[in-house]
Order: C-alpha cells, then sequence, then structure tokens
C-alpha cells in the first residue's frame, strides 16, 4: 500500500521540535549507510560508500554514521580477492577460523580467528599489497573477525570523523523497534550460533547431518577392508527460507530430510586444515532427480590399520552447506 501523505504540512509549520507529529532527533543532516564486515581489506563496494557518504557531508553539512552490520554469520562475506604484483592473477583470502561450528553459524562478532592465522596471511601479502597495507595489518591484535576487520578501516584511515554504530551493541538492540520476526543468538554445540526467532522460539537451528560407516572387503585381494558412508538422516537448515514458505517446509524437513539433499560428497581421509578431497560424490540433475545415501566407493587407500576420519559435506537446495566428521577404524 502506498503511504498517505494527507495532513502533511513543511516541519517550519509545526510546533518546534517537532516534525508531523514527530519529535526531532537532530536538526543537522545524518548521512547514513550499512555494510558487513567484508575482508580484512575493505572490498570496493564499501571504499565506494564512504566516499560518497563525505561527499555529501562536504556538500550539506552533518554527521556519517557507518552501520556496521557485524551480527551476520555468513564467512562468505570476508572473503576478499587480491591481484599478485608480478603476474596478475587473482588469489581469494580470508580468515581461518577458531572452529567449523564458529565458521559456518556464529555472528561475525563471535567468530574468532585461528591461531597462527594472522603470520601466515602477513608472510603471502607482499605478493598483493605494498608495506604500508602490511604494516597496518600487522598491528592488528585483535583475535575477533568484526573487530579485526574494524580495526583494519580504522588504520587504513578510512573512518576518521565517521561515527561507527555495531549491530552487536546490546544498547542498538534494545532500542531497536519491535518485528514479528528476526534473528537471534542461541548457545548450540558449546558456541553462540545465530538462528531465526519465531513465534517466541528459534525454529531453526543449523542443519544436522547422521551418517555410519560400512565397511566391506577391499577391491584386491590382500587389499585392507574397504569404507563407505551411509547417511541416516539430515535436517536442514530453514534460517534463509522466507518466512511465507517456512511452516509449508518445516513439517517435510523433519519427514523428508533427504529431499533437500542437492549433493553430498565424501572426504575419506580427512585432515583438518587441508582441502577438501572428493574421493566420492552424488548430485541430482534435471533430468534425474534421485540421490544416493550410501557412497559406492569401496575406499581401500588408507596405507595401514588404524584410526582416520572422513568427513561428510552437504549441500541443501538453498546452498547451504553443512559438514560433519566420521571415526574410521581400518
Amino acid at each position: 500500500m502506498r503511504p498517505s501523505l494527507a495532513g502533511w504540512k513543511p516541519a517550519a509549520t509545526l510546533d518546534a521540535g517537532t516534525a508531523n507529529g514527530f519529535p526531532l532527533m537532530t536538526t543537522a543532516p545524518v548521512i547514513c549507510f550499512g555494510q558487513q564486515p567484508c575482508g580484512f581489506f575493505p572490498k570496493r563496494f564499501l571504499v565506494a560508500k564512504i566516499q560518497t557518504a563525505r561527499r555529501l557531508l562536504a556538500e550539506i553539512g552533518g554527521e556519517i554514521i557507518f552501520f556496521y552490520h557485524d551480527s551476520d554469520h555468513d564467512p562468505r562475506e570476508t572473503k576478499i580477492i587480491l591481484r599478485h604484483r608480478k603476474t596478475d592473477e587473482p588469489a581469494q583470502l580470508n580468515f581461518a577460523f577458531k572452529n567449523r561450528i564458529q565458521r559456518k553459524f556464529s555472528p561475525l562478532y563471535l567468530k574468532h580467528i585461528a591461531a597462527g592465522w594472522q603470520d601466515k596471511t602477513a608472510l603471502q601479502l607482499p605478493n598483493y599489497v605494498g608495506h604500508p597495507l602490511i604494516n597496518v595489518f600487522k598491528k592488528i591484535s585483535t583475535a575477533k573477525v568484526a573487530d579485526f576487520c574494524l580495526e583494519m578501516y580504522r588504520g587504513m584511515g578510512l573512518l576518521e570523523g565517521i561515527r561507527v554504530v555495531r549491530s552487536s551493541d546490546p544498547a542498538v538492540r534494545r532500542a531497536a523497534c519491535d518485528v514479528p520476526e528476526f534473528f537471534v543468538d542461541v548457545p548450540y554445540e558449546g558456541e553462540i550460533v545465530r538462528a531465526r526467532f519465531n513465534a517466541g522460539a528459534p525454529v531453526s537451528d543449523p542443519a544436522r547431518i547422521g551418517s555410519t560407516t560400512q565397511k566391506h572387503a577391499g577391491s584386491e585381494t590382500g587389499a585392507p577392508m574397504a569404507v563407505d558412508i551411509k547417511l541416516t538422516k539430515f535436517l536442514p537448515s530453514l534460517a534463509e527460507v522466507p518466512s511465507k514458505e517456512l511452516e509449508a517446509l518445516k513439517e517435510r524437513a523433519v519427514k523428508s530430510g533427504f529431499d533437500f539433499i542437492d549433493f553430498w560428497a565424501v572426504d575419506f581421509n580427512w585432515h583438518d586444515g587441508k582441502p577438501f578431497e572428493h574421493h566420492w560424490q552424488d548430485y541430482r540433475t534435471r533430468k534425474d532427480r534421485s540421490l544416493k545415501t550410501v557412497s559406492d566407493a569401496g575406499f581401500d587407500k588408507y596405507p595401514k590399520p588404524g584410526k582416520y576420519t572422513a568427513c561428510v559435506k552437504v549441500v541443501d537446495v538453498f546452498g547451504c552447506d553443512t559438514s560433519i566428521t566420521v571415526e574410521v577404524k581400518v
């Protein structure tokens, strides 16, 4: 519905301290823009917002306010692309996070940076940026992702004279107007994660996967025991589902969670800190919507008997990926 302007009058014709029935917060212009933490070096669009705000300030005066949305949880927000200073080849850089739960589900203001990440990254930076920026990077001492980004922006001189308001600030949250649906920070497996709040209770925890190992004879005579993975359950997160579709999908998600899987893969010899190896995978296509729930890799490439770790990765129909690890004994 289009808002009505009936009864509107210029502010100058009303009583002092009000404008069309509402109290005036300030008589000076407020130039406000918002952005999530967008990498330890800011992306171009954030710099463009800052430059535009400064141009407006020079023209009309007032105050610049940067609404820093550090309650977002998506780790992709802080991924940046830098180009090699000699070859111009692009490289994607991002924070390393303390653990997988924090990486996937904790708000950015609570994501902790993995030990050693800053020193390792500093060694790579001379390939991409000059020493003045590297020096700023090395001086940052905070251990949290959102704080690190904000201190980098300050160290680069981008926020001089700009007031920063953070969405994680409890005072900001208390002052927010009431809305029927919103996200809350809730405890989950020893961490704080984001979940949709509706009708008085969180309705969407992070996605959950259940799986077991299946063992059988190796592919060759004398080969070690071969291993496959069976999915036993999948409960998708519905945090990103529009509210009008949420009720219809909740019951189906509980009863038929596998219907929400678009792709899944297994790394049978997974190591923390190393890239995921797609030893086996299955996915739906437009012509074939079927999906295996048991791998058929018969993986038997373990170097010797012992305990190993397999990692199961699932991508759902909403584009969200979830992983769990499974102990394998051979």
